[in-house]
């Protein structure tokens, strides 16, 4: 009797662990992956600053960073919850020009003066 409880207590322990294994191999489920980036997105100023970084956030980004003195913004996301595109589609809305869209003008006309960059040509 001890020996039958012994093995079915082996063998049930090799079943969770062989399901466990198989599941973390990730062969059946779909893997994440974050992305990080960096495109030009214009800009003047520390209020650009925060609205440009708070857009990225808004549309999914993880973190996002502006710097002012090269019109560079890095950023890192999760490609199974947002995309570049949509990145850029915010920024676009909130004002700011960029690598993959341009703002609408009546939007960028109604930035506060020290925000008026120089536009991006397209």
């Amino acid at each position: 009797m001890k020996t039958s409880i012994f093995l079915s207590t082996i063998l049930f322990s090799l079943f969770i662990l062989s399901n466990s294994c198989t599941n973390r191999s990730g062969s059946t489920q779909q893997q994440t992956t974050a992305i990080e980036t960096q495109f030009t997105v214009a800009g003047n100023c520390g209020m650009c600053k925060t609205r440009i970084e708070n857009a990225a956030k808004e549309a999914g980004a993880i973190s996002a960073n502006w710097e002012r003195e090269s019109q560079s913004l890095k950023v890192s996301f999760n490609n199974q919850k947002t995309s570049l595109e949509s990145i850029q589609k915010q920024i676009a809305a909130a004002g700011h020009d960029n690598d993959g869209h341009h703002a609408e003008d009546h939007v960028y006309d109604a930035l506060h003066s020290c925000c008026k960059y120089e536009r991006i040509q397209h």
